[in-house]
């Protein structure tokens, strides 16, 4: 069976990266504002500084991977 790309195999368990995460919950957001009122300006909807936020996200999650590359090895 094939997995999505936002998941990752690690420690026989389902990880799910931050910035997807992240990602996936302002998707669900911005669609709940839309399916209230389709005329909704989304951008005030937008989180504050979305990708200062999404880019520590992925940094951090850089960190982790490191990390743990260099515990198993």
């Amino acid at each position: 069976m094939k997995r999505s790309r936002a998941y990752e195999q690690v420690d026989s368990q389902l990880y799910r990266p931050a910035a997807t995460s992240f990602n996936a919950k302002v998707l669900r957001k911005l669609q709940n504002a839309f399916n209230a009122n389709s005329d909704v300006d989304l951008l005030s909807i937008f989180p504050t500084e979305y990708s200062a936020r999404l880019r520590r996200k992925k940094q951090q999650e850089a960190g982790e991977c490191a990390r743990l590359i260099f515990l198993r090895n």
